[in-house]
């Protein structure tokens, strides 16, 4: 949990607003709620290995070498629906091995102070105590909680701080027309080929931060396993300048709001989505003024820019800030920077302004405003998970955006701003509100499925987080959108044809769990090493190698992201087109046993990429 002022403020508030974030394990967790003495409840939790053969860099983690660390109170079952203390007080720290547990049953008891449920790979027991963010040891782990009433708070799984391997999350039983819920990894991704196509990236000048954060991990017969680390979580004025590509970010602003009108100076929220003022961003949230912190609305917009000094330091720079009471379309302004504060801007600079963008949190400042402490007294820290995922996505660049599209006609639509009816930051990642018969069919104008992905691929020299686009190919319900917050990447996940994918998605917390819930956590992607290579000859021949394909084309189709196709010397005269949104890698010229790489593979045609990335090495390729 946050202990961080803002991070409770915006987070926790935030999350009760969002749901379900997917991580990065690899086990199963199944939670049914079952009455208990003394007239408590518990939810029944189910752990099941999934790692594939070979997943986790070469290495198969077995039942003995998981573990779990938790600080819920929990039992354990023995056998023949026997049950043992595991844990007998929440927040206390406790250890059990996954070998240990029955079919992986545990029951997690609903009683406050629990916090966290790690998954932690080793031969030997870890420590029964909370593990730093740079711990050594393979983790990943989620979030949960209990009031004394007792209601469960917001679940979250976190992989955006640090990812070591892939999960996958179910929910069953809930009490709503949809009642599965799934996020995580797809069944059959492999941690290790995922992992190799975030490394692609590592040589560009732009991430070289990424394999600087990184830290290389050690388990019995796994190759170079890597825990990626973003930082995202670090306090204080840490050397995020060094962050290339978030300098790129902010200049890109820079250079698109000089290139746009002026802002008028009179607009209360509702002026055009560029200006020179900046982007606009906004959403259906408590803010509180930033006068003087005493007026509060349902809703907020501002402008964001940025300028930048001579010697490099970035100010970032509020315009027009606006709170609304945006209820049900009759939304009127109840406070803005035009009409109470004589028009006045915003202003924040100096250490740790960069780290606070990256981290979307405002206590990295070394030196806070006094507005920023007016806007914290009611969920502030939405501005900075604002700021962080319009750079993020990219969503500001879109031609909707730029250009003020107006929003198709939607049944039941109802604008959260009165007048405000084209594609502004709030509707392409909060949609607008529709009536219940719209209910989990999507809101209108929300980005959804794979178009996050493909906004994504579609600036892949100006991402800021590449290692954000390589997670999520892997997810079975892609969310549309991240989350305003670096510590979750939230998506609402529905199984069946109209999911309600989103950054500010329904709750999965209190009433949505139900009593009837179950919950599976698979740790693994239950891929194996094998989807990492791929073999190609012109006979399909590839000797002891395997899997062995006799086309390109084959071998693409099979293939997760971040698998290398070797391809044998020749000439390949067959269509080539990758239409699926993967990362993968191209190596010609290897011999036919694929043991060196001395030949030429000549391509007929280059391949036609409609989706996803595709890298060619030692590749010849004339026209047909």
């Amino acid at each position: 949990m946050k202990h961080e002022t803002d991070r409770l403020l915006g987070t926790r508030l935030l999350r009760s607003a969002c749901a379900i974030v997917f991580a990065g394990l690899a086990a199963v967790f199944t939670f049914s709620p079952v009455p208990c003495a003394f007239g408590q409840t518990s939810y029944e939790m189910t752990v099941h290995n999934n790692f594939g053969p070979g997943e986790f860099y070469g290495a198969t983690p077995t039942d003995s070498q998981i573990w779990l660390l938790t600080n819920f109170k929990f039992d354990y079952c023995v056998g023949n629906d026997q049950w043992t203390s595991g844990n007998a007080t929440a927040g206390s720290w406790a250890v059990i091995q996954l070998s240990q547990i029955d079919q992986g049953k545990i029951r997690l008891y609903r009683v406050n102070g629990g916090t966290r449920v790690y998954a932690i790979l080793s031969d030997n027991p870890p420590p029964a105590a909370q593990p730093p963010g740079n711990t050594d040891l393979i983790n990943n782990y989620f979030e949960w909680s209990f009031d004394a009433a007792p209601t469960p708070g917001t679940l979250d799984l976190s992989w955006i701080d640090r990812w070591d391997f892939l999960t996958r999350l179910e929910v069953s039983g809930l009490p709503n027309q949809a009642t599965t819920m799934v996020y995580g990894a797809k069944q059959g991704q492999s941690t290790a080929a995922v992992s190799a196509a975030i490394k692609t990236y590592t040589t560009q000048t732009e991430y070289t931060w990424l394999g600087t954060f990184s830290k290389q991990l050690s388990f019995p017969g796994a190759t170079s396993p890597i825990g990626w680390v973003t930082k995202n979580q670090d306090v204080g004025s840490w050397g995020a300048s060094g962050i290339k590509s978030l300098a790129n970010a902010l200049d890109q602003v820079i250079s698109q709001a000089a290139a746009s009108p002026e802002w008028t100076g009179k607009t209360s929220g509702i002026g055009p989505n560029w200006t020179k003022a900046g982007f606009r961003v906004g959403y259906p949230e408590n803010m509180a003024d930033p006068k003087s912190g005493t007026t509060s609305g349902s809703a907020w917009t501002a402008y964001v820019g940025f300028t930048k000094d001579g010697s490099g330091a970035y100010t970032m720079r509020l315009t027009d800030f606006t709170l609304f009471n945006a209820a049900g379309g009759n939304a009127t302004v109840l406070w803005s920077a035009v009409d109470n504060d004589s028009g006045a801007v915003y202003e924040v600079t100096g250490q740790g302004l960069l780290e606070c963008i990256w981290c979307s949190t405002w206590n990295n400042l070394v030196t806070r405003p006094t507005w920023v402490d007016n806007i914290l007294k009611n969920n502030g820290a939405n501005v900075m998970y604002a700021v962080y995922n319009a750079l993020a996505s990219g969503v500001i660049y879109k031609d909707e955006f730029v250009n003020n599209t107006p929003t198709p006609a939607w049944i039941g639509a109802v604008p959260r701003i009165l007048g405000v009816t084209n594609y502004n930051f709030e509707i392409f990642t909060a949609g607008e509100p529709a009536d219940a018969t719209q209910y989990h069919q999507g809101l209108p104008g929300m980005l959804c499925g794979q178009d996050m992905i493909t906004l994504l691929e579609g600036r892949k020299n100006a991402l800021l987080n590449p290692y954000t686009l390589e997670l999520l190919r892997t997810a079975e319900v892609t969310p549309a959108y991240l989350y305003p917050s670096q510590d979750v990447w939230a998506c609402n996940g529905i199984a069946g044809a109209s999911p309600v994918l989103g950054m500010q998605t329904g709750p999965l917390n209190g009433a949505a769990f139900g009593d009837n819930a179950t919950l599976d956590w698979y740790l693994g992607g239950g891929g194996g090493a094998e989807h990492h290579h791929l073999y190609v000859t012109k006979d399909g021949n590839c000797g002891t190698r395997s899997p062995c394909y006799d086309s390109i084309q084959k071998a693409m189709n099979a293939a997760s992201t971040g698998s290398i196709i070797l391809i044998a010397d020749g000439t390949y005269s067959e269509d080539i087109t990758l239409t699926e949104s993967k990362t993968l890698i191209f190596q010609g010229g290897w011999d036919r046993s694929f043991a060196q790489q001395s030949g030429t593979t000549t391509l007929k045609g280059a391949p036609a990429v409609q989706q996803g990335s595709l890298t060619m090495q030692e590749l010849k390729i004339e026209p047909k």
